[in-house]
């Protein structure tokens, strides 16, 4: 049995068009880890080694990638991204870790961090 099925033309507000590419900032970047698999993004990775840096632009070429401070630049430049994502660095890479090694949670607890308010609305 022959089923004839007529196409139409899509019309200039189709939905097939491709929206435009996300802008992520991928902070405490590593070496791509949490990367893989994301499509439609224009990634701007921050990660304070060089070495992994390094090893991160040989894993995602397009990306681009800035050894910084990860919290410095997030506080100074979050207006820029449409999505902002912070995995936590590795425990043997943070600093957060050797000083509560050092220090009782009492004397960590009276510290004030200050990140900008990034609610949608």
């Amino acid at each position: 049995m022959q089923t004839n099925i007529k196409i139409q033309n899509q019309s200039s507000n189709s939905f097939n068009k491709v929206p435009a590419p996300i802008q992520v900032l991928n902070l405490f970047a590593g070496i791509g880890e949490n990367r893989k698999n994301w499509k439609n993004v224009e990634v701007t990775a921050i990660e304070c080694n060089e070495e992994k840096a390094m090893i991160y632009k040989a894993h995602f070429p397009d990306d681009t990638v800035i050894v910084a401070d990860s919290q410095e630049y997030l506080l100074k430049n979050y207006m820029n991204f449409d999505f902002v994502i912070s995995s936590p660095p590795c425990e043997k890479d943070s600093r957060t870790n050797h000083s509560y090694t050092k220090q009782t949670q009492k004397t960590r607890n009276n510290f004030e961090v200050k990140y900008p308010d990034m609610k949608p609305y």
